[in-house]
């Protein structure tokens, strides 16, 4: 594995990519150096040669496709997926950072030169954290439902989210908690998804999985109980 991986530095730098997308897309420009631009590398030998996990490897793909930096054609029966690269040149110029860090600290010295003034280096301590609640909410807003018919104009909504989320959850994880869900309504600022069972389900679900929820649906999401669905899990916290 002699030779070296080359990254356009807007897409090394870029703050919309996070920091498993640019490693997938540094294996994923190793495994196509054959002046094809098509990578047929499996998901797990990335994941190995990058020391993340699968799941890490998903969100990583997820994202880049989303950015239109790779295009991928799903293959299925086994056979890992097509993933072509696109114009990286162009990519990086759609998503580069706007300013460099290292211009912006060289413009602040530049200003700080001119004005020839003394500056008070008082060491202020950030402030705190905001608290996050570990408790369940008492309650969620419940909508009642058919138990097996989404309105037509949210069918290719929810189908969307559930193909997402089969790319990004193990198939155990994805079948258990997320099989049922509904897109109960979506609009510009919000997508309501809504969930079977007791309010210490969806509280688990919201606590543990609203950050994917918002990164694979694009936008805000509030959980939601279900009414008119019953799953019949016990009332215990999952595993």
């Amino acid at each position: 594995m002699k030779g070296f991986t080359k990254l356009d530095n807007n897409l090394l730098f870029s703050n919309k990519l996070s920091q498993y997308s640019k490693l997938v897309l540094m294996g994923l420009t190793y495994f196509t150096r054959n002046g094809t631009g098509k990578c047929f590398c499996l998901k797990t030998t990335l994941a190995s040669y990058l020391n993340l996990s699968l799941y890490q490897v998903r969100l990583g793909l997820v994202e880049l496709e989303d950015l239109e930096v790779i295009n991928i054609q799903r293959v299925g029966q086994g056979n890992p997926d097509i993933i072509t690269l696109t114009d990286l040149t162009a990519s990086s110029q759609q998503i580069s950072t706007p300013i460099h860090y290292r211009e912006e600290e060289k413009k602040e010295e530049e200003d700080i030169s001119k004005n020839n003034f003394d500056i008070d280096v008082k060491t202020t301590p950030p402030p705190p954290p905001p608290h996050k609640n570990t408790d369940f909410p008492n309650s969620f807003d419940v909508y009642d439902v058919e138990p097996t018919k989404t309105p037509n104009h949210l069918t290719q909504v929810e189908e969307r989210l559930h193909t997402s989320l089969e790319d990004v959850l193990r198939p155990s994880t994805y079948q258990t908690w997320f099989s049922e869900a509904r897109v109960v309504s979506i609009d510009d600022d919000k997508l309501i998804i809504g969930f079977p069972g007791n309010d210490l389900m969806c509280g688990w679900i919201e606590d543990k999985y609203l950050t994917l929820l918002t990164k694979v649906s694009n936008q805000s999401v509030q959980v939601v109980k279900l009414k008119g669905v019953s799953d019949g899990r016990k009332e215990t916290e999952p595993g």
